[in-house]
């Protein structure tokens, strides 16, 4: 899989969760270097 199709669906997932879940910015950034790692 190419690194900037992880990219986007990590930024998708996120930008998700960030709406579904606004009180915890500090699990979005651990799930943004998850998916990064990823």
């Amino acid at each position: 899989m190419n690194k900037t199709y992880i990219i986007r669906i990590g930024r998708t997932l996120i930008y998700l969760f960030n709406i579904s879940n606004l009180k915890g910015s500090g699990n979005i950034y651990f799930s943004s270097k998850y998916y990064f790692i990823e």
